[in-house]
């Protein structure tokens, strides 16, 4: 059975399973490959192409792709096009978003349909393996070069992806019959081109001779040439080109075939031209060429068409003249009248002896081409033959004389004679009847004849009548019948045989089976011919899964090609189940294309049972040792290895035939640990003391392909199975725990990062706190300054507090991004201001100069600030870590428009940012893990920023690249998406916060005093009411006492994390029950947490995230209260 794709996770030790079941389109696989962008194509036999780009599976199928079925191999090339090999459809190159840019077929020249190998040298040729062989393209010129048994190519075909390309260049191909190189070297450096040779030429099938002087006459218009390519070497493969200039337009495809007729040419000169190509592809210099011309009728010739109008320009003349003497001499009217009439007639008799004579002479062509024909051949007109050929004389025994007085029907068997007789006559009326069929006729001596018969209806003298064509097939009917004797033989012969015997045809539909058969699936009396496995299933529930698992077991018969074994399991209704030996022989038609298959299955059953309780003890012990994940080594008392698991194996790379009855000094194992913790005499101890060993330490091991490992070894003793106390041998265990250090170092390193994380998540939460009382007040200070007089130095000094606070923001931002790395809190604005002011804070003091080039046009992207300033922290300690002697960092942002070729991005706009250094660079080999988590090419880095700076690009929707040159320098690119938000200006925020709205209450929670003192004053400074708590049941007291008291609270504020107590996100989900429409805020100093990003599906309406300034409160209050 087929089970779709496993997954083996190397840290878990795990497979996990993708199928139908589970997402995955199909359960049959035919290959797996892995392209130039490291996507993994899952090649199908019922699904096409699926490809798995890391995270989702995507089918590669449908009309566009063609890809609709079975897929066997697949390459792609440098121009990005994928080549897909198929079971019968040839080869199909397909290019993403344009579909099928082209289709190779056996009538391209491929040696058949059906690919097995489909692969690309570094040559840039395409090799493609199929039953007849190996073909090579070209793709730079689309030639064909195929290479079979006389090429040195020996298998009878290939093997389905079994091709090498070794680091010598050398191709190699496995198939039926061994393994094949290809050696280009030995290629024929001079081709000769074929001499093509013009043997003959035919007219008529070589009935008549052609004239001296090549012209023949209109009705000697069937000519067939014969040729010859005469070439030195390959002569079978040598291949023909024609054309028949003044008939055909181009030249022919090449074939192999040596001759050719052209029939019904009309009258014409024409050249036929012949040329040949060898097995190298080479055409012969010059083609062989033959002149010929068919002459026209006498009725197409000049003279005839003048002659006809000259006689009908006479007739007009004496009719005028007639007509005018008639007016002039009435009284010698009848007298010229005679006389003209008379000479018409004359003339007209004239003509009809003429046209008599050609009618003639046409009808002595059709009698000489029918009596020379070895088929019978006749024209019936009414009841009566009016025309029959010598053949049908011949076929029917009787003269010609006796046949045209006889009723067409005479002949015929009196089992078909009315059957003959009414369509013979129902032809000639018009009406629709067979045109061919089978009887048979009596002879004049009385003996049965079988005729193939064939009729069409005619005009004959001017009436109805129907031509017909007769082979006699009599022999053929008596080797059908003898066939059908034949059959009947060994229907009785199969039908004795306590085995299954089926025959199917090319769809799988039942054509015959055995009673055996039959009665195994208890389908006696189901009418079974010509019906699939799947459509037997439904007569019976029982053995339906025996039939759809036949059915699947026919097709793997069918993919393979060739004569197949295995055994089948066939439950019982009496709760026994029977296995069969079951044989499967494909037959196929020339072509390719599938023809039947025989299957035969013998019951053996019993000799299974027979050969499982004399293996189920051996096998029990082995498996028991197969399946631990230890390497199991047992030896004599000799130190002769008599048994080592599949563990053990792979770990040392020895096989089994390998390593039975050799001697244990001589294991690698034991020659390569590199230490005497195990060796020959530590075993000899534990043989004479009985007494296990284990080593102290683990033991260093390098394998066969030089892999480092640290083995954990023991030596027991085997005791004697009698029950003496002689020890008979050693048992060696081991197992490799290099997996298990590394993964108790990265614990190790996963704890303490995570320790740090959570400390630096604590921080910044307390940190923002504060930063909240900070900028809050000092937000408040302005706002209540500027509604008085106060001096301008002592405003901008207030100013001045409030920014650096901000900036300080931005380092708990970044703590909180490293701690849990949370969703961005998103808003639409500019980021020229943060990009600026983030490169000179980061690079202040240092001997790295910037210099930027930030466009005042930039689009606004929607962005959480604190985040993208990390990231652009990130970069900027990047370069200046790069450049510890100084140097220069450029900074550069454009707006760009991605098409949908632009993947990973989705297509639309963005805002592209530069960072470009002149530092040391990136070696080559470090490109592709410098995002990687932990990764540094610094001796003091985490390997944390630039992993959290790709982390950060990647949740705000764009993408983030690296290119570097040691020795020049690096250049990081990221994209972010542009917003189609409208920026809210400084004055718009100030308008909208000095709107006026009516008296509210508003519920704040916070489990610190500032805040609450901090929120309190701003929200009573416009007029608002405030109400105060420390916790969320608190909170919930309160607000239920106010309700209570017939006070409203309009809106509620809630801190998200109290300690010690309830938190905002419980408190809302209690408050919800008292009231669903309840207006509130969030609140917490850990802005990243997930809640703060995805407020609304926690029951929040707004969001303002600590620390904040007076302003971003008070509309974020106002924006719920206005609504």
């Amino acid at each position: 059975m087929d089970h779709g794709v496993f997954y083996f996770n190397p840290r878990t030790r795990q497979f996990k399973n993708y199928d139908k079941e589970h997402g995955f389109p199909s359960n049959k696989l035919n290959y797996i490959y892995k392209d130039r962008k490291g996507n993994f194509w899952f090649l199908t036999k019922d699904a096409g192409a699926i490809r798995f780009d890391g995270k989702n599976f995507h089918q590669f199928s449908g009309p566009k792709n063609k890809l609709v079925c079975g897929v066997t191999c697949m390459f792609d090339d440098d121009k990005g096009n994928f080549w897909f090999g198929t079971p019968s459809d040839g080869i199909l190159v397909i290019k993403p978003g344009k579909g099928v840019i082209k289709h190779l077929t056996q009538a391209d020249g491929l040696g058949g349909d059906n690919i097995f190998i489909l692969a690309q040298d570094p040559e840039g040729y395409v090799w493609i393996g199929n039953k007849r062989g190996l073909d090579r393209f070209n793709p730079k010129d689309s030639t064909l070069k195929h290479y079979g048994f006389a090429d040195g190519f020996l298998c009878l075909e290939p093997d389905q992806n079994v091709y090498l390309n070794d680091s010598e260049g050398h191709n190699w191909f496995g198939g039926i019959g061994g393994v094949t190189r290809y050696l280009p070297e030995y290629e024929d450096c001079v081709v000769i081109p074929p001499r093509i040779v013009l043997n003959k030429v035919n007219l008529y099938f070589g009935e008549k001779n052609i004239p001296q002087d090549h012209k023949l006459k209109y009705y000697n218009n069937h000519l067939t040439f014969y040729f010859t390519g005469l070439a030195l070497r390959e002569p079978q493969n040598v291949r023909y080109s024609f054309i028949l200039k003044g008939f055909d337009k181009k030249w022919s495809p090449p074939t192999r075939n040596n001759s050719v007729t052209y029939s019904n040419l009309p009258p014409g000169h024409y050249t036929f031209l012949v040329r040949a190509q060898n097995a190298k592809g080479v055409w012969s210099e010059k083609p062989a060429a033959y002149s010929f011309e068919i002459t026209p009728p006498f009725w197409m010739h000049w003279y005839f068409v003048f002659g006809v109008i000259l006689f009908l320009i006479i007739i007009i003349y004496l009719i005028f003249r007639w007509r005018t003497r008639r007016i002039q001499k009435q009284n010698l009217l009848l007298e010229k009248k005679v006389r003209e009439r008379t000479n018409e007639l004359e003339k007209i008799t004239e003509n009809l002896k003429k046209a008599y004579s050609s009618l003639k002479e046409s009808e002595n062509k059709f009698r000489s081409l029918t009596e020379t024909m070895s088929s019978a051949v006749f024209i019936y007109r009414g009841e009566k033959f009016v025309y029959v050929n010598h053949a049908f004389t011949v076929m029917a025994g009787y003269s010609t004389e006796e046949l045209l007085n006889m009723k067409f029907w005479d002949l015929v068997h009196p089992d078909f004679k009315e059957m003959v007789r009414q369509r013979g006559l129902a032809r000639q009326r018009g009406e629709q009847v067979p045109n061919r069929y089978e009887f048979k006729l009596v002879r004049k001596d009385g003996e049965e004849r079988w005729v193939d018969f064939t009729a069409g209806r005619i005009e004959y003298d001017g009436f109805p009548a129907a031509i017909g064509t007769a082979f006699d097939i009599t022999d053929r009917k008596m080797a059908e019948q003898a066939v059908k004797e034949s059959e009947l033989h060994l229907r009785t012969l199969i039908n004795a045989m306590p085995d299954i015997v089926c025959f199917k045809d090319g769809q799988g539909r039942w054509i015959e089976a055995n009673n055996f058969d039959l009665q195994l699936f208890e389908i006696e009396n189901v009418p079974y011919k010509g019906k699939k496995d799947s459509e037997l299933a439904q007569y019976s529930d029982f053995y339906r899964e025996s039939f759809l698992a036949c059915e699947a077991s026919d097709e793997k018969a069918w993919q393979k090609g060739t004569i197949s074994r295995g055994e089948e399991v066939i439950p019982r209704p009496d709760g026994t189940v029977k296995i069969f030996d079951v044989i499967k022989v494909p037959i196929f038609n020339d072509d390719g294309s599938r023809k039947g298959l025989v299957v035969i299955g013998r019951d053996i059953t019993e000799k299974k049972k027979a050969e499982e309780a004399l293996r189920t003890e051996k096998e029990r012990l082995s498996a028991i040792l197969s399946s631990i994940h230890e390497g199991v080594i047992a030896t004599d008392e000799q130190y002769r290895i008599l048994f080592m698991n599949d563990y053990a194996r792979k770990i040392t790379s020895n096989s089994e035939t390998e390593v039975l009855n050799k001697n244990i000094r001589d294991m690698s194992f034991i020659q390569k640990s590199g230490c005497k913790e195990i060796d020959l005499n530590k075993i000899k101890n534990v043989i004479e003391s009985g007494q296990p060993f284990h080593p102290d330490t683990y033991i260093p091991y390098t394998t066969a392909d030089g892999r480092q490992l640290l083995i954990d070894a023991a030596c027991s003793p085997i005791l004697n199975p009698n029950g003496e106390k002689k020890i008979s041998g050693v048992v060696i265990t081991f197992r490799d725990v290099s997996e298990q250090k590394k993964l108790e170092e990265e614990l190790f390193k996963a704890r303490k990062l995570e320790s740090l994380a959570i400390l630096a998540g604590g921080l910044a939460h307390d940190f923002n706190n504060i930063l909240t009382a900070i900028i809050g007040n000092l937000s408040l200070i302005k706002l209540r300054m500027a509604k008085t007089e106060c001096p301008a130095k002592l405003f901008e000094l207030v100013k001045k507090a409030e920014a650096a606070s901000l900036r300080a923001q931005g380092l708990t931002q970044q703590l909180l991004t490293f701690s849990k790395g949370g969703a961005p809190i998103k808003k639409a604005s500019t980021i020229q201001e943060l990009i600026l002011s983030t490169v000179e804070f980061t690079l202040r003091g240092s001997k790295v100069r910037y210099e930027v080039d930030l466009p005042d046009d930039l689009w606004p992207v929607e962005i959480d600030e604190g985040q993208i300033s990390q990231v652009v922290n990130n970069l900027a300690i990047n370069a200046l870590q790069a450049m510890p002697d100084g140097g220069k960092l450029f900074v550069r942002a454009e707006n760009i428009t991605l098409d949908e070729n632009a993947a990973p991005l989705a297509p639309g706009n963005y805002v592209r940012i530069f960072f470009q250094d002149t530092g040391s660079g990136i070696p080559a080999d470090a490109l592709s893990r410098i995002f990687d988590p932990y990764f540094t090419t610094k001796k003091k880095g985490s390997g944390l920023g630039l992993a959290s700076s790709y982390s950060i690009i990647k949740k705000h929707g764009g993408n983030i690249t690296v290119d570097s040159e040691v020795g020049k320098g690096t250049t990081f690119v990221f994209y972010l998406p542009a917003s189609d938000k409208k920026l809210k200006k400084a004055e718009q925020e100030e308008r909208q916060i000095n709107q006026t709205i009516e008296f509210a209450r508003i519920l704040v929670m916070d489990d610190e005093d500032d805040i609450l003192d901090l929120v309190k004053d701003i929200l009573e400074n416009i007029g608002f009411e405030v109400l105060e708590a420390h916790d969320g049941q608190e909170a919930i007291n309160l607000y239920k006492q106010e309700l209570n008291a017939g006070r409203n609270v309009d809106l509620v504020i809630l801190d998200l994390t109290v300690r010690g107590g309830m938190g905002g996100k419980k408190t809302i989900k209690e408050l919800r029950k008292i009231n669903p429409e309840i207006p509130a805020i969030v609140s917490s100093g850990y802005s990243n947490a997930p809640i703060m990003a995805n407020y609304r599906e926690y029951g929040f309406n707004g969001v303002v995230a600590k620390p904040y300034k007076a302003n971003e409160l008070i509309l974020a209050v106002q924006q719920l209260l206005g609504k």
